[in-house]
């Protein structure tokens, strides 16, 4: 073999790895694009049942490109994610202990009551 058919056969390996490697990649964004459009498509759903109106197949597909937008409509559309405001008190046996004690200041308060 010559040289030149070394670098012909290694120009096709190249070729054929970098065809490979556009294959795998195009696979890729073509699942994460499924999963934004499916996102962007429930969440036009919720959007219609929330406001009463149809949302047009143009704002879905620019839904399932800004994830940002996907996220704040997600909230306003009545998401599933609550932001918590608070929860119980976790003190509930403290008060329970300190119910059978009792102050200075209220027993003073129930001797001047009773004399």
């Amino acid at each position: 073999m010559t040289g030149a058919n070394y670098l012909t056969l290694t120009a096709d390996v190249l070729d054929k790895i970098a065809a490979y490697l556009d294959s795998v990649e195009t696979g890729k964004q073509n699942a994460e694009k499924a999963v934004r459009v499916k996102a962007a498509t429930d969440l036009s759903a919720r959007l219609s049942s929330a406001l009463g109106e149809t949302v047009s197949p143009d704002v879905v597909e620019k839904l399932a490109q800004i994830p940002e937008a996907h996220s704040l409509l997600s909230r306003l559309a009545g998401g599933n994610d609550v932001d918590s405001l608070g929860g119980p008190e976790s003190s509930s046996s403290k008060t329970a202990s300190t119910r059978g004690q009792t102050s200075d200041a209220e027993r003073a308060f129930v001797e001047w009551c009773v004399s």
